[in-house]
């Protein structure tokens, strides 16, 4: 043990001694005064493999210290080659970070004192490092919610016209039944990439759940159409749907998660192996541990991925889930993937978890809360085409090959509809006192205004007229306006011709769907 002798130094170093900061009082050259040290920095010098404090000398301090802590820091990192130089320089400050052990960071200071002595400092900043590395990553975070809202707008309403059209040439005469099977896998698709890029948005700020009551066989039934692609001679895709269980959540983000984890299951396996994709219901031994004692006699539905691969390494295991964790950096993988798979059923009150991983191969599953689609609150019954008939819409969309073949499909299915392509061609519409329209549809950005203005002053002359509001992506500074302008639903873009309908009918005769009042 390092000792220290004599008053002079003995009150600084023992106050910083209390708040665990390290200190080396050096004198000059030539001096008979003491090189002195309390226990925080004989502490940090026995891990660099010293036991004196007698070899500092403030001529050759830059020499020392790069003797003494090549373990600990990288030799052409910027910050060190300039502590080095400043020292070398006569500077009467100068700092670095130095790591003295792998799950510890040390701000490392020196300062040349007005009589001669210079302080060493020792800090510790682990903390204050975890707290960094914290930040860095929410700002990490933040940054990739602004990017991605930027483009999920116009991004999406182009998802949108490809739906359209997608839609209006599967309703066309003469379609043989192999063009009808490759216009609903298109559609599928298309629908797919809408909902991954609306999973971005879970990172910047909350989305409007699109909730609904779908069943695991048709859960299953569109995975395995949009993943028929994937399947090869020496790729084998099977799946199972062997409950008639259903779950009350956002389809396309449901979609969006499994697809996620097969395409993981099919990279796991390279060229060659087997992808299993089950939906069964939950058993006593699966609830047993996962969920509380008052919640295992609930209903869940329980999807399980299993692929043939080499399985998942037992020191990552617990880093998968992580958002930026990624094996594969060098083939362009983010680690966003599992991450917003399992964010986006943590919102839907479900679990994600590893169930069994070895060198044969990896099973991940979700959990969901699920009910039988029969009585109460249910999925509604897809409409017929004569369901719409007589409810005039009054349509505000400023994209003219989305709005045009929204119209045509909606008119098949007997709605009669008004086009307006801008704020200010929809107001004399809006503002009129006669009863024009049975329910207003408006996009939230248009060109001269928004959505929630129209709804606004839409609410002012006819309260009882319901407003729906439809978008890509609503910017924050919108966000924050939608509880209070009245809208009666907020619709997010790309959505099917049919639910669309369903929230047009059901937004004028809420007997029908269930609402009261």
């Amino acid at each position: 043990m390092i000792r220290v002798d004599g008053e002079d130094g003995r009150h600084v170093l023992s106050a910083l001694e209390r708040m665990n900061v390290g200190l080396i009082l050096i004198p000059p050259a030539g001096s008979n005064r003491e090189t002195r040290l309390n226990e925080p920095a004989a502490r940090f010098l026995a891990a660099a493999g010293q036991t004196t404090a007698q070899i500092f000398c403030q001529d050759r301090i830059a020499d020392i210290l790069q003797d003494l802590l090549r373990e600990m820091v990288s030799r052409e990192a910027p910050d060190w080659l300039n502590f080095l130089h400043d020292l070398r320089n006569g500077r009467n400050y100068a700092r670095c970070e130095v790591t003295p052990s792998p799950d510890r960071e040390t701000l490392l200071t020196f300062q040349r004192m007005p009589d001669g002595m210079a302080a060493l400092f020792f800090s510790d900043i682990s903390d204050v490092s975890q707290h960094r590395i914290r930040r860095h990553r929410t700002d990490k975070l933040a940054t990739l919610g602004r990017l991605a809202a930027n483009y999920a707008h116009d991004f999406n309403n182009y998802l949108a016209v490809i739906d359209r059209q997608l839609e209006l040439m599967a309703v066309q005469d003469g379609l043989t039944p192999e063009l009808a099977r490759l216009l609903e896998r298109a559609q599928s698709t298309a629908r797919s990439a809408a909902g991954r890029s609306l999973e971005l948005l879970t990172f910047s700020k909350p989305k409007r759940a699109a909730q609904k009551w779908i069943r695991a066989r048709e859960i299953i039934g569109r995975l395995r159409a949009s993943t028929a692609f994937m399947q090869s001679e020496n790729l084998l895709l099977s799946f199972a749907a062997d409950t008639p269980l259903a779950v009350n959540c956002d389809a396309i983000f449901l979609h969006s998660a499994l697809l996620n984890l097969v395409i993981n299951a099919c990279d796991a396996c390279g060229r060659n192996g087997s992808v299993s994709i089950s939906a069964r219901e939950a058993t006593g031994a699966d609830k047993q541990g996962r969920l509380p004692p008052e919640r295992q006699g609930e209903r869940w539905l329980k999807f399980s991925v299993t692929d043939t691969g080499p399985g998942i390494p037992e020191n990552i295991r617990g880093e998968i889930f992580d958002p930026f964790f990624t094996t594969k950096s060098e083939q362009g993988g983010s680690g966003l993937g599992l991450s917003i798979v399992d964010s986006f059923i943590r919102s839907s009150q479900g679990m994600t978890y590893i169930e069994d991983t070895s060198p044969n191969g990896t099973t991940i599953s979700l959990m969901l809360p699920a009910d039988l689609p029969e009585g109460g609150a249910r999925r509604p019954a897809k409409l017929q085409a004569e369901d719409g008939a007589g409810l005039r819409v009054l349509m505000v969309e400023d994209e003219f090959h989305l709005a045009e073949s929204t119209r045509i499909l909606l008119e098949r299915r007997g709605f009669s509809v008004t086009l307006a392509h801008s704020l200010e061609e929809a107001m004399p519409h809006v503002l009129c006192e006669c009863a024009q329209f049975d329910v207003v549809l408006s996009d939230v950005i248009l060109p001269d205004g928004n959505g929630l203005e129209l709804c606004r002053r839409s609410k002012a002359v006819a309260p009882d007229r319901p407003v729906l509001l439809i978008s890509g992506n609503i910017p924050e500074i919108l966000a924050d306006g939608l509880g209070d302008c009245g809208a009666d639903q907020v619709l997010m873009k790309p959505m099917p011709i049919s639910d669309l309908a369903e929230a047009l009918v059901a937004s004028v005769a809420p007997v029908a769907s269930g609402k009261s009042g």
